[in-house]
């Protein structure tokens, strides 16, 4: 099948009808939306699930029936394949995004990056330099832009009434944007760490990834 048919027949009738009754929720993790979602793009359907606008309350019944289709087509192997080590839990008007505890990834900062394209105006106002987090402040004028680095067992929360969305940054799906109050700020994944990007006032979304892809090794002393 080359359509959407089998999205049509077997998730969209189930979601369906699950919705329509009170039966048992069901809340898949991130891990199982990621794989799905790749796992059906990879053989020309649509994503089942939008990244950030995922229902709360799910039945036992829509997993069934896409599990019962991708079983035809794909290997447990590939249900199970990683797309990023972090995952995105949303709420009303926040999220909460937590980086992968179990992966192979340092505990301390081993290795220290720094963006070698900042735009014209910026200056270096402070670096905070730590053993699990980095931190460079730049201001210009009344404009600030913060620049930090994390290991894993990290966690931040963001505001997610105003907008948010995966993005592509060095590979697919390995970032967020998010706007909040008249800042842009991005969430993204590079070397076994964790980066954002914080701008207030909101830098485009196109000057935020330029940043995050100038990032190189450099060497701060701890504070």
């Amino acid at each position: 099948m080359i359509d959407n048919t089998l999205r049509s027949l077997l998730i969209d009738a189930a979601l369906a009808e699950a919705e329509e009754s009170e039966g048992k929720e069901y809340s898949p993790t991130d891990r199982f939306k990621l794989a799905l979602n790749k796992a059906l793009k990879s053989r020309g359907f649509d994503p089942f699930y939008t990244f950030f606008a995922i229902k709360r309350r799910r039945a036992l019944a829509i997993i069934a029936a896409v599990a019962a289709a991708l079983a035809l087509t794909m290997s447990v192997g590939a249900i199970r394949e990683r797309v990023v080590n972090f995952f995105i839990e949303m709420f009303d008007t926040y999220a909460v995004i937590t980086t992968d505890k179990n992966a192979d990834y340092p505990k301390t900062i081993e290795e220290q990056y720094a963006p070698s394209y900042i735009p014209e105006g910026y200056e270096i106002k402070g670096i905070n330099v730590d053993y699990s987090d980095l931190e460079i402040q730049y201001s210009n004028l009344d404009k600030s832009l913060i620049f930090s680095q994390n290991v894993k067992s990290y966690h931040i929360f963001i505001d997610a009434e105003i907008h948010v969305e995966n993005i592509n940054v060095f590979l697919e799906n390995d970032g967020v944007l998010w706007e909040s109050k008249g800042a842009r700020s991005i969430y993204f994944e590079y070397g076994c760490y964790f980066f954002q990007i914080i701008s207030q006032p909101g830098l485009s979304e196109e000057e935020l990834i330029k940043i995050a892809k100038s990032i190189e090794k450099v060497e701060f002393t701890k504070n």
